[in-house]
C-alpha cells in the first residue's frame, strides 16, 4: 500500500490529482479487503505471486507513454533492490495482520508510516525534524498503542505485525525519496513488482501452493489488476498536486476500510479505533502542515 514515487516532472492540475489520489485509496482499500477474503485459504506467498504477475499488465500499459522500455535503464539496482526487500517485507506483513485484526484497525495502524517517516528521514535523509514534528510523531504513536490494545486482552500477535509493516513501509517511503531523484516512476514500479514475482515463487517453492478455484483465481487475478492501476493513478495524482494538497485526503482510506469490515465481516467499529484512528490521522496531517511550513520557510529565505 505505499505510494509510489512522484513521477519526473510535475504539471499542476490539483482537482485531478486528488480524484486520482482518492480513487487509489479506495482501491487500496478494496485490495485489502481481498487479501483478507483471501488470506484464510491461501499462503501469503501465493497472493503476492498473483498480485505481483498481475500487476505487470496495468504496468504494460503505462510503459507506452512514458518511454517504453527506455524508461527502465536504471543505474541503480542495489537501491531497487533495497527499495523491493523492505516493500515486499512491509507487504508480506501487513497482509498477514488483515487476516487476524479487523480490517479498520490493520489499516490505521499502517497508515502511521507517514509519521515514522518523518521520524526516520532525520538518520536517514540528513532532514532537520523540529520538536513539533517530533510532538505530532509521539503524539500519533499514542494512537498506534491505542489500537494495538496493549491492555486489556493483550497485544495483538496482528497488529504488532501492522506496526512492523509500518515501520518498514516508513523505509520504503524514504527509499523513494531517493530513487525519485534520478528514476522514473514506472521504473520504481516495475523494478518493484519484478522482484516480487522473483521473490514470491521462491516463496511458494519452499511453503507450498493451493491450486486456486475459478472464483477464487478471479478474485486474485483481479488483485492484482487493482495494485497496478492503483499505482499508476498515485503516481499520476503526484505529478497533478503537491502531496501537501493531497495528504488530507490520505486517510479516507480509514472509511473505506470500515465500512468494508463492516458489511463483509460484521467488524464493529469500537470506541478504540475510533479514538486511535482519530490521533493518528490529526497527528500525520499535522507533520504534513509542519513540512509544508518548513519547506515554504527555506524558499522565503
Amino acid at each position: 500500500m505505499t505510494a509510489t514515487a512522484p513521477a519526473i516532472g510535475h504539471e499542476e492540475r490539483p482537482l485531478s490529482g486528488a480524484l486520482l489520489y482518492l480513487g487509489s485509496l479506495f482501491l487500496m482499500a478494496v485490495m485489502s479487503a481481498l487479501v483478507k477474503w483471501l488470506g484464510g485459504d491461501y499462503p501469503l506467498g501465493e497472493i503476492i505471486l498473483f498480485r505481483s504477475l498481475f500487476a505487470f499488465v496495468p504496468i504494460a500499459f503505462m510503459l507506452v507513454p512514458n518511454g517504453g522500455l527506455a524508461a527502465l535503464t536504471t543505474a541503480r539496482p542495489r537501491d531497487h533492490l533495497i527499495r523491493a526487500v523492505c516493500g515486499l517485507t512491509s507487504m508480506g506483513l501487513f497482509y498477514y495482520a488483515l487476516t487476524v485484526i479487523p480490517l479498520a484497525d490493520a489499516t490505521m495502524i499502517f497508515f502511521s508510516a507517514p509519521l515514522l517517516v518523518a521520524a526516520l528521514s532525520g538518520p536517514l535523509l540528513m532532514e532537520r525534524v523540529g520538536w513539533r514534528r517530533w510532538a505530532a510523531v509521539v503524539t500519533g504513536l499514542v494512537g498506534v498503542a491505542i489500537l494495538m490494545r496493549p491492555v486489556g486482552p493483550g497485544l495483538q500477535l496482528g497488529a504488532v505485525a501492522a506496526a512492523a509493516s509500518a515501520v518498514t513501509s516508513a523505509i520504503v517511503t524514504i527509499w523513494l525519496r531517493k530513487l525519485s531523484r534520478t528514476e522514473a516512476s514506472i521504473a520504481i514500479v516495475a523494478y518493484y513488482h519484478l522482484l516480487s514475482v522473483v521473490v514470491a515463487v521462491v516463496w511458494v517453492a519452499l511453503f507450498g501452493w493451493r491450486t486456486p478455484s475459478p472464483a477464487d483465481f478471479a478474485l486474485l487475478a483481479l488483485l492484482g489488476l487493482l495494485s497496478g492501476i492503483a499505482q499508476y493513478s498515485m503516481t499520476v495524482a503526484f505529478r497533478y498536486a503537491q502531496a501537501a494538497t493531497l495528504a488530507p485526503f490520505e486517510y479516507s482510506v480509514f472509511i473505506h476500510a470500515a465500512l468494508m469490515g463492516f458489511l463483509i465481516w460484521g467488524e464493529p467499529l469500537t470506541a478504540t479505533t475510533i479514538i486511535g484512528g482519530l490521533i493518528i490521522a490529526a497527528s500525520g496531517l499535522f507533520v504534513v502542515y509542519r513540512e509544508a511550513v518548513v519547506k515554504a520557510t527555506a524558499r522565503r529565505g
